[in-house]
């Protein structure tokens, strides 16, 4: 089924290094489709709906960054978060929740960052991947 996205080729010319591999990880394909569209064309993106399809995923494809959502139906974050980060691969949670108290279990379990859902743009979201990847190699 061809993806309907907010934008055509938006950040297309912007990387002139290699592609990132990313795994967006969100029950909403709404929200993935959003998050989609604002990230570069040339970034490779892995979608999964739960997460147990994103530890198949991850072992698969190895992805540069995870952008994981707060919440998912299947499985809990936290051990995901856990998990991932130590395998060095930066993990950044969306979430909807404004509140810090919300998101800082995910930042103690070794989230490299968190963006909240509803403030998302493509300059934000790149600039935060580019971080995130950053702090996890200097870890």
């Amino acid at each position: 089924m061809p993806r309907l996205c907010c934008c055509s080729t938006q950040g297309a010319d912007r990387m002139a290094t290699a592609p990132l591999e990313l795994l967006l990880v969100d029950e909403d394909e709404e929200t993935r489709n959003f998050v989609r569209c604002l990230l570069p064309a040339n970034y490779i993106v892995h979608e999964a709906a739960r997460g147990r399809v994103a530890l198949e995923l991850v072992q698969r494809h190895l992805p540069d960054c995870i952008l994981l959502n707060w919440w998912l139906p299947d499985i809990e974050v936290l051990p995901l978060i856990q998990l991932w980060s130590a395998a060095h691969i930066p993990v950044i949670v969306l979430t909807r929740e404004s509140f810090p108290q919300m998101v800082a279990p995910a930042m103690a379990q070794g989230a490299q960052g968190y963006l909240l859902k509803d403030q998302l743009s493509t300059g934000l979201l790149e600039q935060v991947i580019t971080d995130a990847q950053a702090d996890a190699k200097l870890k």
